[in-house]
């Protein structure tokens, strides 16, 4: 959950980035991942991975990355999608797998990374913004402070005074969990087809004096749109 693991990669990466440029070439990561070769049981295929997932590709796509491209393998750690055995096409729908619907949903739309100024003590909270074509307003918020007791309060300086929702990435039983897991109502907890299940909700917003609040817990990402 260090941000060494997310922002110190991309730091890393960006002089590559800006060479490409120069000669007008995009900068992809063509293989990637939490942790090589297969990644690590109880690490790689937890809950908190869909955490560093989101944060690390949005700060890669703030260097310029145009594209990351997750390894994986049929049963490896670190896959979004597994497979319980050889004989059956039924998935395991991996933390990685919820990481990566969020952040699709999060920037869908032909979105716009933008500036946006984060103010708070927890160095753990990351925030992005993004503003699509059509007008909308996304921004991520992730709580990586999976020793945090309490959940944090977010506000968010009203652009509009249109009505905004928050849609959750929760895990039921904690960050290292590694079912119980849901985004928008949604789960693949038991699915034998690849589709979710559950019903879709998210949480109407209305701006109070100028703010859009809310809070998220621990170990969760909320996604608010506007």
């Amino acid at each position: 959950m260090a941000n060494s693991a997310t922002d110190g990669n991309a730091n890393k990466l960006a002089p590559f980035v800006t060479e490409a440029a120069k000669y007008k070439l995009p900068f992809y990561i063509g293989e990637g991942n939490s942790v090589a070769c297969g990644g690590e049981v109880n690490v790689s295929d937890i809950a908190a991975t869909a955490l560093w997932a989101v944060d690390t590709l949005f700060k890669h796509a703030e260097v310029g990355m145009l594209r990351w491209n997750f390894h994986g393998c049929p049963a490896g750690a670190y896959t979004a999608i597994a497979y319980e055995n050889n004989s059956t096409d039924t998935p395991d729908v991996r933390p990685l797998f919820y990481g990566m619907w969020v952040f699709t949903t999060a920037i869908s739309n032909n979105a716009e990374l933008i500036s946006a100024q984060v103010e708070s003590s927890n160095p753990l909270i990351k925030a992005w913004c993004i503003k699509d074509t059509s007008g909308k307003y996304r921004v991520t918020v992730i709580h990586k402070d999976i020793d945090a007791t309490i959940s944090a309060h977010v506000k968010i300086a009203a652009l509009s005074t249109a009505s905004g929702r928050v849609l959750r990435y929760l895990s039921a039983m904690g960050p290292f969990a590694k079912t119980g897991l849901s985004f928008g109502g949604l789960t693949f907890d038991g699915s034998t087809d690849g589709k979710p299940s559950g019903t879709p909700s998210s949480e109407p917003i209305n701006a109070v004096n100028g703010f859009f609040e809310f809070d998220i817990q621990p170990g969760s990402i909320a996604l608010f749109e506007v």
